[in-house]
């Protein structure tokens, strides 16, 4: 296990020179942290570099207070003069990341490969996961860490402008219950189980449906068919770019006029920009279950 050469605030400070390119960025003290849990928040243009990477378009923002934080330990709350008044759209907590390598590594098996980890903090990221719950789609609130360990390489990712484009991200929710994030490349595909466990494939009809209750009170999470439909939409998006452009002003629609969860219109968007290729190019597209072919298109 080699830690990064470089120290936590060297990455941040170079990421927010790039997320600030089109936006204010505001970044907060140890005292602001630890009450919101966030290093920095911010408000990326639309074109900004950060949506392409997350592949969804820019939230609508909104003007943080100190109610989307627990009501019930007053102590605990920012002070409203103590946040942004500006709406943020983007809301970021930067972890520097160790690099692990060879068969010993806990999670090599999964990866087979040189892979990147870190490790998130109880108290921060309880924070976290009740802000994401609160702003509900209205900011997108993310990890993020770099795919890279040596500082010569983050000083020319800082020289080529491409800090952003180097990192990875994960949001508090998808995270989860899990303490670690692990990924060998920069994006949003990794893996969030410590102890090894296979993130298996979700059903095609499981996509937009909730998950059964865990017993716990909570909702299981099943990601895998949700990862796999993220990727494809990124791909999709390069090669039609104007279809997509059109997807997103729909979800943008959409969003104004109902009353949907934000994670619940990443998945619909995702699914209409592969799905408009697809049908553009006169083809069939199957998701595999188990011993059952499923068209995506019901009737195809």
């Amino acid at each position: 296990m080699t830690a990064a050469e470089f120290e936590e605030k060297q990455y941040e400070c170079a990421f927010n020179v790039e997320l600030g390119s089109s936006g204010p960025v505001f970044a907060s003290g140890q005292v602001l942290e630890k009450l919101t849990g966030y290093d920095a928040v911010a408000t990326p243009g639309a074109n900004h570099v950060l949506w392409r990477i997350l592949a969804i378009p820019r939230p609508p923002g909104i003007r943080l207070v100190p109610d989307h934080w627990s009501p019930a330990a007053r102590r605990m709350r920012p002070d409203l003069g103590k946040l942004p008044e500006h709406p943020v759209s983007f809301i970021v907590q930067f972890k520097r990341p160790e690099y692990l390598q060879g068969s010993s590594a806990s999670q090599y098996r999964l990866w087979n490969q040189p892979y990147y980890r870190f490790t998130r903090l109880q108290h921060q990221h309880k924070q976290l996961r009740r802000l994401e719950t609160q702003l509900a789609g209205a900011a997108t609130i993310m990890y993020a860490s770099p795919a890279l360990h040596r500082l010569a390489d983050l000083e020319r990712a800082q020289l080529e402008e491409c800090v952003v484009a180097s990192t990875g991200f994960v949001s508090p929710t998808r995270l989860g219950r899990h303490s670690v994030w692990t990924y060998i490349r920069p994006g949003t595909v990794g893996r969030a189980n410590p102890d090894g466990e296979e993130l298996l494939f979700a059903s095609f009809g499981a996509l937009f449906a909730p998950a059964p209750p865990t017993g716990r009170g909570e909702l299981a999470r099943r990601d895998g068919l949700r990862e796999h439909l993220a990727a494809l939409s990124r791909v999709c998006r390069e090669i039609a770019a104007s279809r997509s452009r059109l997807v997103d002003s729909w979800i943008g629609n959409v969003r104004q006029a109902a009353d949907i969860p934000g994670e619940t219109l990443e998945a619909v968007r995702d699914y209409a920009i592969v799905q408009s290729l697809i049908i553009s190019i006169r083809a069939t597209w199957w998701i595999v279950d188990g011993d059952v072919l499923t068209p995506a298109v019901p009737g195809l």
